[in-house]
């Protein structure tokens, strides 16, 4: 998976970089293959923005959290990144052909 992680308005260093990296792999146990993942860290006073887009197939989603601290936005960010990933994993496996439900195929064999 390629990353690209960027702060604006905000100094990253190499322990948020390797963190930010660190929770960015952990996505892939949700869905794989994930082709890449961008991480934006803005700072706006004295609030910060994280904000993830994530590639997979022919589908980019995104996610944003505010918070505080660093590692809370990005924390809640990649949460709810997680969130998305399990519900697109759950719709792709309910939509495989083959895969009808026992209900649907005792009626049609009636």
């Amino acid at each position: 998976m390629q990353v690209l992680i960027s702060g604006h308005h905000f100094n990253m260093s190499d322990r948020i970089k390797s963190y930010i990296e660190k929770e960015l792999t952990r996505l892939e146990r949700f869905y794989t293959p994930l082709l890449n993942g961008q991480v934006t860290i803005t700072q706006e006073n004295r609030t910060l923005r994280a904000s993830v887009v994530v590639r997979v197939h022919a589908q980019k989603l995104t996610a944003v959290h505010e918070a505080d601290k660093v590692y809370a936005a990005v924390d809640g960010v990649m949460d709810k990144m997680a969130r998305q990933l399990k519900k697109l994993h759950g719709k792709r496996r309910r939509l495989r052909p083959g895969r009808a439900s026992s209900a649907v195929r005792s009626e049609t064999e009636e």
